[in-house]
């Protein structure tokens, strides 16, 4: 794998006036990714009462967290130390790291009787990760509005649906992704305006499709008629169908972009000038090789999660920030480097917990002189060291590699995690799965009814259930069991944070190959998926003439 430097990359180090990177681009990639939660959540305790918090962090990183409102509490300042020239950077911050706790649930809007991280705002929901306003919902991830609906993932507007990923506007639909406007349907793939459809893929405007099939109204209801859903058996049936139609018959488009003036990537909505970005929405413009990126955010280089972010570099989870530098979980703060989790700052350089702060080294304070000076002669000695323009290591990652994003959208084993300094722990230690540790006569997933209608929720609701699969113990929620009952979902057998990374490795990745358009032969830049690698892909001139014909 080439570690050599493109004439683009180039402009934008030169820029940000930071040496080559010593990794290849996917690697760095994946370790920026392995900062970012995904979807994932652990038990960890209070650094001083013990008292049990559920969190993004996991207790066995040695990272220390503070519930919100304790934590915004607290000024940080008291713990900062001088810099040792003797000593490495990284040496010293960790230290620093280890010290400061962070944030345990992130949450912008407090949430309503839900379990939620990074909330906008959720009412009744439970395991609701990055979303805003979801409403009675479950296990949702990066999305907006989900009203009564489980299993859900970048999407926008989804009321009475299950299992849906990269959609807009969905209701009383199951299985679909990369459609906008379905209603009453189930397993659709990248279609618009759908109503009471069924298997259907690169279609619009239509009703009663059967697996790509058009049919009358009666001749769809009855169809219909022997489709149960409600059971585990006949979902896999379907899906192993209508997986199959997807590898062997249908017609994938290049990419998702919609309004993608200049760009190249995988899911750029309304982006101007993104160079192999992915998932770049909401008029993010002029950046290159960035990842989840929102609002007004330009002029950034190899960052990830940002929103109204500009002019940084190499940072993750930067909101309303500039002219930052290899920062993690920093907002609306300028002119940081090598921060985490600062807010409101300006001017800090190795610091970790700060808000309102200012010309702070290891989160003690200079004169904007002393400052500048210390900042000088850190930066010479990290060159030095080869430790300046690169990202902190990944094993100060607060979460665990194996549910992180570089899992999820990066497409990282565990062995990449290790090749990459991840931590290698059992994800089940140190209390992380808390209560059902200490759980015995296991349940197993075989003994989950297959069927809604022949499981009681009073006789599962709370009961320890091994997932064999993952090898990691789950319980099913009282209200969760009930809303499979009203809807009539079949029961799920796996982990459900298994069934959110396996949903959204379904669609295509942020790693990047070359292909060739199945129709023209024209070499074309197309994201892997590890779901359907071999796929038939038409270039995006080839199959806008394909879904206006056939659609």
């Amino acid at each position: 794998m080439s570690t050599t430097t493109t004439d683009e990359e180039a402009k934008w180090l030169k820029k940000f006036n930071v040496p080559a990177p010593k990794r290849p681009v996917l690697d760095r990639r994946r370790i920026l990714a392995g900062f970012l939660t995904g979807y994932q959540w652990w038990w960890h305790k209070h650094p001083l009462t013990g008292k049990p918090i559920l969190t993004y962090v996991h207790p066995a990183t040695g990272i220390k967290v503070l519930p919100d409102k304790e934590w915004y509490a607290q000024d940080f300042s008291s713990f900062g130390v001088a810099w040792q020239s003797s000593k490495s950077f990284f040496e010293q911050f960790r230290a620093l790291q280890l010290n400061v706790p962070m944030l345990a649930q992130r949450n912008v809007i407090e949430p309503e009787n839900s379990i939620a991280m990074g909330s906008f705002g959720d009412v009744n929901s439970y395991f609701s990760s990055s979303c805003e306003s979801s409403k009675d919902s479950f296990f949702c991830a990066w999305s907006e509005g989900p009203d009564l609906s489980a299993e859900i993932h970048n999407v926008k507007q989804v009321t009475q649906s299950y299992r849906i990923d990269d959609a807009f506007n969905i209701y009383n639909s199951r299985y679909v992704r990369d459609g906008a406007d379905i209603l009453n349907s189930a397993f659709v793939f990248y279609a618009k305006d759908l109503e009471y459809c069924f298997g259907a893929s690169c279609k619009k405007h239509k009703k009663f499709i059967f697996f790509d099939k058009q049919l009358t109204k009666d001749e769809y209801a009855k169809e219909m008629q022997s489709i149960d859903l409600s059971c585990r058996s006949n979902v896999e049936q379907y899906r192993e169908r209508f997986h199959k139609m997807l590898a062997e018959q249908t017609i994938w488009p290049q990419n998702m972009n919609v309004k993608d003036e200049g760009s190249s990537g995988e899911y750029v909505i309304s982006g101007t000038n993104c160079q192999f970005c992915y998932s770049a929405v909401g008029g993010s413009h002029d950046m290159l090789w960035c990842s989840h990126t929102s609002g007004d955010s330009y002029n950034n280089a190899f960052c990830q999660l940002i929103h109204n972010t500009s002019e940084c570099y190499s940072c993750v989870d930067a909101q309303e920030c500039t002219g930052c530098k290899f920062c993690y979980a920093c907002g609306t703060s300028q002119n940081l480097e090598y921060c985490m989790q600062c807010y409101n700052c300006e001017d800090c350089f190795g610091c970790v917990g700060l808000q309102r702060k200012k010309f702070h080294v290891f989160n003690k304070e200079y004169s904007e002189e002393d400052y500048r000076k210390i900042v000088a002669e850190i930066k010479k000695a990290m060159l030095a060291a080869r430790e300046y323009g690169e990202f902190f290591p990944l094993s100060f990652s607060p979460v665990y590699f194996g549910q992180s994003a570089a899992v999820l959208y990066y497409l990282a084993t565990e062995a990449d995690g290790k090749t990459l300094g991840a931590l290698d722990y059992d994800p089940e230690s140190h209390g992380a799965i808390g209560d059902l540790s200490e759980a015995h006569n296991l349940k197993t997933t075989k003994e989950i009814p297959d069927c809604i209608d022949a499981l009681e929720v009073d006789d599962w609701a709370g009961v320890p259930v091994l997932d064999e699969h993952i090898n990691r113990r789950f319980a099913f929620l009282k209200p969760e069991l009930e809303f499979y009952k009203k809807y009539r979902i079949a029961p799920p057998d796996h982990h459900f944070v298994h069934r959110i990374q396996d949903m959204i490795q379904e669609s295509n990745s942020a790693v990047f190959e070359d292909a060739s358009c199945a129709k023209c032969h024209q070499t074309m830049l197309v994201a892997k998926n590890k779901s359907f690698p071999k796929r038939t892909i038409y270039c995006k001139a080839c199959f806008n003439t394909y879904f206006e014909a056939e659609g």
